[in-house]
């Protein structure tokens, strides 16, 4: 038995297991990795907000092309939380394109 958490070691262990081989799993490759930074730095500077509303797009409506709530675009606006995963990748494409419009136009 677990000592912490009082449960079975197997299980303890298969969930350990089954975390790490998530992780193994669905490594980001350095295109994402560079994507996730330029994303991040957006949302730092406000640029990203910038961007959405430009486009008259309202936080909920990209989040809901994200799968995120519209608290966590907001909380990535305001740099109160970090853009991560796949998500963060999504908004970031949709700040590309958005952006690209935006220049063309």
């Amino acid at each position: 038995m677990h000592t912490k958490c009082k449960v079975p070691d197997e299980v303890y262990a298969f969930r350990t297991q089954d975390q790490t081989n998530r992780a193994q799993a669905d490594p980001m490759d350095t295109q994402e990795l560079l994507a996730l930074a330029a994303v991040r730095k957006r949302c730092n500077t406000g640029e990203a907000r910038r961007i959405r509303m430009a486009a008259q797009l309202t936080g909920q409506e990209v989040a809901e092309h994200c799968g995120v709530d519209q608290a966590t675009i907001s909380r990535w606006e305001r740099s109160i939380s970090v853009p991560r995963g796949k998500a963060a990748l999504l908004y970031g494409e949709l700040l590309d394109r958005l952006a690209a419009v935006a220049v063309s136009a």
